[in-house]
């Protein structure tokens, strides 16, 4: 089980860098607003790795819609994370 927010990726409300990836996220309030991904070095070599021996299980304490977002850009077809654990609680 391994924490989305910090220890995969970093989400900003500005752009920090070039390599930033682009997400809409929707707020509590139902407002959507742009956000920036930062990936954590190597993060998506780790999981892909990983996925090939074992179950890999994401929490976040965002909503769902925005653990959604976010998942989509790592693993859009759902290959690398079977479960996603979030404050609404994600599947």
């Amino acid at each position: 089980m391994f924490g989305l927010d910090g220890t995969l990726v970093q989400v900003d409300w500005e752009k920090k860098g070039e390599e930033d990836i682009d997400v809409l996220l929707t707020l509590d309030d139902g407002q959507v607003k742009p956000a920036y991904l930062c990936l954590r070095p190597y993060a998506m070599t780790f999981l892909k790795k990983m996925s090939k021996q074992f179950e890999i299980i994401i929490f976040s304490d965002r909503s769902r819609a925005q653990t959604e977002a976010i998942m989509e850009v790592l693993d859009p077809f759902r290959e690398l994370v079977k479960t996603r654990l979030c404050k609404d609680n994600c599947v």
